[in-house]
């Protein structure tokens, strides 16, 4: 009977330590949880919209030079939209001016001619696979509503090689669609979007 007792106590002992030990689990992954949304927003980082992630990244959305515009429709969740991410597909010949630059124009239909935010990023020592942020002034009233950007390179004065970005092979994003000089394809451009902290 006394062993029996020590015996029941022994294991008393082990749950009380694997409770303890999965309420400190838990108590850390909240505190994780906790500063990863203070960080996003709190004026120290910024948000991605969740659905507005478009990863898939299959094949070239096409030759950006010239007039060539590439483009991409999309729903944005969230008020203050304040930045696109893109990813570079660059050809190992890739040359341009110094000063060379791609200009993202955001609109809220396809057929505006008005921008409602512009950025511009160099491209001048971008490499293959460089994921680069637009970023604009917040729009306040960006919550559930629809936009379209696309990436203009006509001033990018690019002198040698291919300069591209990356899009799936499927209809992958299913509230917009990515654009080739304004008309419509079956695939989207490879991106997110993100929102500004108050």
């Amino acid at each position: 009977a006394a062993y029996r007792r020590a015996r029941c106590a022994t294991r008393s002992e082990t749950a009380g330590s694997v409770s303890v030990s999965l309420m400190r689990a838990r108590f850390s992954v909240t505190i994780l949880a906790g500063i990863a949304l203070w960080l996003a927003f709190t004026g120290n980082g910024d948000a991605f919209d969740p659905l507005v992630i478009q990863d898939a990244a299959a094949v070239p959305a096409g030759a950006l030079a010239g007039a060539e515009t590439i483009g991409q429709t999309f729903v944005f969740h969230y008020p203050r939209l304040s930045a696109i991410q893109i990813r570079w597909i660059v050809s190992d010949d890739f040359a341009c001016a110094s000063d060379c630059r791609v200009i993202l124009h955001l609109r809220r239909r396809v057929d505006d001619a008005t921008d409602v935010a512009t950025a511009s990023g160099s491209v001048n020592k971008v490499y293959h696979n460089d994921l680069v942020r637009f970023e604009f002034s917040p729009l306040e009233d960006s919550q559930d509503q629809a936009f379209y950007f696309f990436l203009d390179a006509s001033k990018a004065a690019i002198t040698r090689g291919a300069l591209s970005v990356w899009a799936s092979d499927d209809d992958a994003y299913p509230d917009g669609e990515m654009r080739v000089n304004a008309r419509p394809t079956d695939a989207d451009l490879a991106f997110r979007a993100y929102s500004a902290p108050d």
